[in-house]
Order: C-alpha cells, then sequence, then structure tokens
C-alpha cells in the first residue's frame, strides 16, 4: 500500500494560449543536430563554469600586465634617480629652454652643484693672469641662490699688489656643507693657506696655515692632505675631519727613489678612487684604505703621474715617452696585475657604471680614437678610429662626440649602435631620457636606442633674462651644473655662464 493512502499524483497538462505556444516553441532550445548527438552534449552548467574560467584567466592576464607595469616602472624610476644623482646629469628637458640666471664676466662656478643648498661662485681675476706692477688682485668667495642667481654672501681673500696675480682653486667637500678654498702667491704647490668656508652663510670655520700641506683633495671621510719635506722624504697623508680639523688618520709613506722630477717640484698628490685614497709622486703610487693602510703600491720604472681610470683601475702615464715601440703608460688593475697600455685614460663625463668589466681608453698615438680593455686581463677588446672630444657610458652604450659627430657603441664589443651628424665640437651629457648634445650653435636631444634627433633648440632661441646672448665656442661648448645646463664660459676663459633650464 503507498504511503500517500493510494493515492497518484497526475500532472495535467493545461492547454496554453496560441500567443504562450508560440512564446515557448520560440524559446525552446533547437532539435539537436543529428551529427551532434554523437558527442558529448554541453550542459548550460559547463558553459557558464567556461566564461567563468575564461574570465579568471583575463583578469588574471590584466593584474599580470599591471604587476609587470609596475615592476618596469620601478626600475625605471630607480634607474632615473641613480642617473639624477651622477654629477654631470641634467634635469628632464623639453624643446622649450630659458635662462634662470648668470655669473658675472669674471665669476666661476665651484663643484657639480649647489652646495648647502648655495651656489658659490669664485669672482676675480683668472687665476693664472699676471698683472702689472701696480695692479691689485682680489678674489671674493660668493654665495648665490641656486634659483635665482641672488647673492647670499660674500666672503673676500685679502688683495695683493705685485707683479703675479696669486691663484686660488675651491672645491666642494661632499659634505653637503662645506668648501674649501686655497690661495698662494708663490709656488703651486705651496699654498699660503687653506680655507675651510661654511656654503650656507660664507663663514670660514677652519684654517690650515702654511706649509700644513703640499696639496689637498677632497673626500667622503674628509680632507685628504699631503705634506713631503724633500723629494727624497718620505711623503705623508693626513685625512683631517673638514669641520673640526681633527685628524682621523696620518700615515707615512716609504720613500722611493727621487728622480730629476721629484727634485725640481717636490711633488706630491692625493685623490679619491672610490673606497681607496691615490697617493703618488712623480715617482711612485701608493693606494690606503679607510684606515690608512697601504694596500697596494708601484714603483713605475720612469717619472710620470698616477690617473684613476673606472672600476678601481689606476693608470701611470709617463712623463715622456721613451720610444716609438714602448709603452706610454701602465695599468694597475684591482688585483694587483700591472700590464703595459698604450692609451691614456678617456674624458668620460657621465658614468653609469655600466659595463664595468670594461676599461675606456684614449689611443696614444696621436689619433685619439677609443680603446677599450678588459678589466680582468688589460686584453683589447676593440678600437674606434673616430677622435673623441666627449664621452659617455649611459645604459651600456659609449656614446662619444668627435669633431662633428655623436656615436654610440656597445661598450663591451663595440658594435656601433648608431651614428649621428652634429655642429662642431659638440659636449655631452644626459637628463636620463635623451643624449643631449651641445654645439655653438644648438642644444640637441638624441633618442639613446636608435640617435633619432627628438628635438632641437637653436641657442639664440633660448629665452635670456640678460641683455648679453648665450654663447658657446668651440672649446667652451655646454655642461651641466646642478642639473642646469651651463652656456658660455664653461672653462673660465672670459664671460659668463649662463644657466638654463626648461622654460
Amino acid at each position: 500500500m503507498r504511503g500517500n493512502g493510494g493515492l497518484q499524483i497526475i500532472a495535467l497538462d493545461e492547454p496554453l494560449p496560441a500567443n504562450d505556444r508560440e512564446r515557448t516553441a520560440r524559446d525552446a532550445d533547437p532539435a539537436p543536430d543529428a551529427h551532434a548527438l554523437d558527442g558529448p552534449v554541453e550542459s548550460p552548467r559547463w558553459r557558464r563554469r567556461a566564461r567563468w574560467v575564461a574570465a579568471f584567466v583575463a583578469v588574471a592576464a590584466v593584474l599580470a600586465l599591471v604587476v609587470g607595469q609596475s615592476v618596469l616602472d620601478r626600475r625605471e624610476q630607480a634607474r632615473r634617480s641613480a642617473i639624477a644623482a651622477l654629477p654631470g646629469t641634467l634635469q628632464p628637458l623639453g624643446p622649450r629652454l630659458g635662462e634662470r640666471w648668470r655669473t658675472t664676466s669674471d665669476e666661476w662656478l665651484v663643484g657639480e652643484g649647489p652646495i648647502g643648498g648655495v651656489a658659490v661662485t669664485v669672482q676675480g681675476d683668472n687665476p693664472y693672469l699676471v698683472v702689472g706692477e701696480t695692479g691689485v688682485v682680489q678674489h671674493v668667495v660668493v654665495g648665490h641662490d641656486p634659483a635665482t642667481g641672488a647673492v647670499l654672501w660674500r666672503r673676500p681673500y685679502p688683495a695683493v699688489s705685485g707683479t703675479q696675480a696669486p691663484w686660488i682653486s675651491c672645491a666642494d667637500t661632499l659634505d653637503a656643507v662645506h668648501v674649501v678654498c686655497e690661495e698662494s702667491t708663490g709656488e703651486r704647490w705651496d699654498p699660503d693657506g687653506v680655507r675651510v668656508i661654511d656654503a650656507r652663510d660664507g663663514t670660514v670655520v677652519r684654517t690650515f696655515g702654511a706649509g700644513s700641506g703640499r696639496s689637498w683633495t677632497t673626500s667622503p671621510a674628509g680632507l685628504l692632505l699631503t705634506t713631503q719635506r724633500s723629494s727624497r722624504a718620505a711623503p705623508s697623508v693626513v685625512l683631517v675631519d673638514v669641520a673640526t680639523g681633527d685628524t682621523r688618520w696620518r700615515r707615512s709613506l716609504e720613500s722611493g727613489p727621487g728622480s730629476g722630477a721629484d727634485a725640481t717640484s717636490g711633488w706630491v698628490s692625493t685623490q679619491a678612487v672610490g673606497d681607496l685614497v691615490l697617493a703618488s709622486t712623480y715617482s711612485k703610487l701608493w693606494l690606503l684604505d679607510a684606515t690608512g693602510t697601504v694596500v697596494r703600491q708601484l714603483t713605475p720604472s720612469a717619472p710620470g703621474w698616477a690617473v684613476p681610470v673606472r672600476s678601481g683601475v689606476v693608470m701611470w702615464a709617463f712623463a715622456e715617452r721613451r720610444g716609438d715601440k714602448d709603452a706610454s703608460g701602465l695599468l694597475l688593475l684591482p688585483d694587483g696585475t700591472v700590464r703595459d697600455a698604450d692609451e691614456y685614460p678617456a674624458t668620460i663625463v657621465v658614468d653609469d657604471g655600466s659595463a664595468p668589466e670594461v676599461l675606456l681608453l684614449t689611443d696614444s698615438g696621436g689619433t685619439g680614437g677609443a680603446v677599450a680593455r678588459d678589466l680582468a686581463t688589460g686584453n683589447e677588446l676593440w678600437t674606434s678610429p673616430d677622435v673623441i672630444t666627449s664621452a659617455m657610458v649611459l645604459d651600456g652604450l659609449f656614446v662619444s662626440a668627435s669633431s662633428t659627430r655623436v656615436t654610440a657603441r656597445d661598450a663591451r664589443t663595440g658594435e656601433e649602435r648608431w651614428s649621428v651628424d652634429t655642429d662642431v665640437y659638440p659636449r655631452l651629457s644626459t637628463d636620463g631620457d635623451h643624449v643631449v648634445a651641445v654645439t655653438a650653435a644648438n642644444v640637441l636631444a638624441l633618442d639613446p636606442v636608435d640617435g633619432t634627433t627628438l628635438w632641437r633648440t637653436a641657442v639664440p632661441a633660448i629665452a635670456l633674462r640678460g641683455d648679453a646672448p648665450a654663447v658657446t665656442g668651440v672649446t667652451l661648448g655646454g655642461a651641466a651644473w646642478g642639473g642646469l645646463l651651463q652656456l658660455g664660459d664653461v672653462g673660465r676663459m672670459g664671460g659668463s655662464s649662463v644657466l638654463v633650464g626648461p622654460a
């Protein structure tokens, strides 16, 4: 007996109105194709699932693109920031350029940009000019607003009368606060004194008197002073705190054999080479670490001078070429290996550190062409006959300027990527996006990938504030200072420097 008392449920088919019957027939699934019955029948649930899977895949693809682009954007931003921090680089430029401010005709800028938020200049006669018997020479260190050029402070040096003008040299101490200056009325390697000036207000915070050092150089660790009582005596290197004058370390270096050059000059010099200090005379060089310990030294076979190259390599350039078949210098590699070299260091205005395993030099045989050597072995990698007047290392490219051409080569292989004709003697810089070439007539922005000219601005078209035009010459060209384009008196040859940025 059924649980429902034997009753059975009967479904009655109620006739539908004609309109409803037509709608139902129209909405019903079409009859399956006879051939389709041989395979599986796709259910509505499967179709919905497939749509969800397709949507998920599409969303995942979009997210991957977004994340990938975000990573690329961060890398590009990091690249731009790294390039912007390099000396000799420009802020982003466009074809509309205008003057920010200019120096006076007897004034030159100190350092690669503002120091302590101030643009520091030295004002006065050119340091190598000779004046008449009644001439009076006075140098003035001046602090300017880096945005407008307005004078913030002035620090005069004592006026000197005589037949020879005193020379003066100033440099950034690399501590973002101070400037160091020295002046002398005598020999170049016998300064009368060194002054440390607070760039923010012009205050003299420290003075090192005459005899405190034969030469000096600035470094991130402090001020390096060198002394040598005679050409036969051992030179000493002293690292002092710029602000307090406290000695951090002192190192007396082993005396090397004397030479005619040493005997006449008593010359001794220091330079910062990465984390090391390079000290040298005309007959010997030493490399010291951050504690003043000698880690490497070299006594070359002939007099000369030591020059940092890149990637920790030092070149010893002989003062005189000993013969047509003899090398013009030596390469001291980071592992202490010494190799002959027939080149001189290339002047590289911007180096982003790419292709660090390549040494970039210039031929010493009179052609001035580029020579690339392997850092590990010193072996020659490639050469280029173009006479180099200015060069950069950017994104693995060696970008060089010759008299009327800019050329980009793979720094590792020497393969030419592109070459562009320009006006005479272009000078190079970069804002990260462009290779900027400045000539006497134009400022050109080139695509670093293929050399395409993206924009060109004629120098006379630059919007100026002063009456005198911005000019560049064969030897002056343009340079970068504080991210601005410096036109005019780049080489301190007379005439004002005009600082140019986006209009």
